[in-house]
């Protein structure tokens, strides 16, 4: 099914998902799956464990075979155009061993593209409480600082589209109200951002859509 945009519908899609199909080993993860996402809207995606959540993220952002078209500011997901316009931090994120958090926040800032994503990303950086960590390196890290590090990466590059696996999973309390209100102020600046998570609490007080993925459908919650 296609979920209805609830915002913004006379804009381009940032994300455009048509009939999605991927198989694993001779079976069926996700089977025709539709979505699409305009400028300002956030998905929170649920659904048990094994649905199938972290393998649309990883076909959205063009790293894995798939059937079906996807579409990233109208260009086909995996091609260097639809990289630039979006970021996927999984759900452990890869980090450079060799540099430290503030270097993270410059150098992965500015390659970015955005004019200030190194101010931003540092910016992020002290919001997450990572500002007495800004000369450790990732391997002294805790996995939850090592994820505040990823999102604030993200967040301060702000590309059009944000795809997060489990981004609430590590985090503390406060700096899950930090990533709520960023993806909130993400949204109002004209991007939008999908993301997986188990987290009731949040799932309910979500202030976008919300989807499930099981047996390998997608569909949206009643608000």
């Amino acid at each position: 099914m296609t979920i209805p945009p609830t915002a913004a519908a006379a804009t381009e899609p940032l994300l455009d998902v048509r009939g999605l199909r991927v198989a694993l080993s001779g079976a069926v993860i996700l089977d025709g799956v539709d979505l699409i996402l305009r400028p300002g809207e956030l998905a929170w995606l649920e659904g048990p464990n094994g649905a199938g959540k972290t393998t649309l993220l990883r076909a959205l952002a063009g790293l894995i075979s798939a059937d079906g078209e996807v579409r990233v500011v109208g260009a086909a997901a995996g091609t260097s155009a639809a990289r630039a316009q979006l970021r996927l931090v999984p759900d452990i994120a890869p980090l450079y061993e060799d540099l430290t958090v503030r270097e993270h926040a410059e150098f992965l800032g500015r390659v970015s593209g955005r004019r200030d994503a190194d101010a931003q990303a540092t910016r992020w950086c002290e919001t997450f409480g990572l500002s007495e960590q800004f000369d450790q390196y990732p391997g002294t890290l805790s996995r939850g600082m090592r994820q505040k590090l990823a999102l604030a990466v993200a967040l301060g590059g702000a590309p059009p589209l944000l795809l997060l696996d489990e981004p609430f999973n590590a985090l503390d309390a406060d700096a899950q109200e930090h990533l709520l209100a960023g993806l909130v102020a993400h949204a109002a600046e004209g991007g939008a951002a999908l993301l997986s998570g188990h987290q009731q609490d949040v799932a309910d007080r979500w202030p976008g859509l919300r989807l499930r993925l099981e047996g390998g459908h997608l569909t949206a919650l009643e608000r």
